[in-house]
């Protein structure tokens, strides 16, 4: 886990809003093989990822719940 700020003139990800308790949106940046979760509580990046994996985030019935098992175990930086 690193908490490291987004780099100055790092693109911003576009996120999308969600239908959740807990998550407010998402994005994937494909160029950086990153997810953005924004909780509630905060904007949180994960490494390592790819498009089928978001893809099935946004098909998933909870969002939380996949949130949790899949992107929860991986790299993250809180933005």
């Amino acid at each position: 886990m690193t908490r490291n700020k987004k780099k100055p003139n790092e693109k911003p990800i576009e996120r999308r809003a969600v239908k959740s308790s807990n998550v407010v949106s998402v994005g994937f940046c494909p160029e950086r093989k990153c997810v953005e979760v924004e909780y509630k509580g905060g904007v949180y990046r994960y490494h390592d990822c790819n498009q089928a994996l978001f893809d099935n985030l946004l098909k998933a019935q909870s969002i939380g719940k996949f949130v949790h098992k899949h992107l929860n175990p991986k790299k993250f930086t809180k933005i």
